[in-house]
């Protein structure tokens, strides 16, 4: 899977508005590492249907952020937790680390 992250979304969502625009990254840049980190400290604990819901959670982001294919794979890996499996861990973690180095270069 080779896509990238883009702000088509968020520059259709704030038109003109740089401000909210700018809120949107920001509330972006808070929320992703948390997220992830929750997600990873559920994950290594084997309590896979609260990393099930952090998945859940990241979702939102990935469509945020334009990953269309990124975002299937996490709804298959989301479905996968629910059934105490971690098989996509490895290509769900690709789509992590993509998404934090897209966010962190923002300015």
């Amino acid at each position: 899977m080779n896509e990238s992250p883009t702000l088509t979304y968020i520059n259709q969502l704030a038109g003109e508005n740089l401000y909210f625009k700018s809120k949107l990254i920001n509330v972006l840049k808070k929320e992703l590492p948390e997220e992830i980190k929750q997600y990873r400290k559920h994950l290594n604990e084997g309590k896979y249907q609260l990393a099930a819901d952090d998945v859940h959670k990241l979702k939102h982001k990935i469509s945020i952020l334009g990953l269309e294919l990124s975002y299937q794979l996490t709804t298959d890996y989301e479905e996968e937790l629910r059934n105490n499996n971690s098989f996509n861990n490895g290509n769900f973690e690709k789509v992590l680390v993509t998404m934090t180095k897209f966010i962190n270069e923002l300015k």
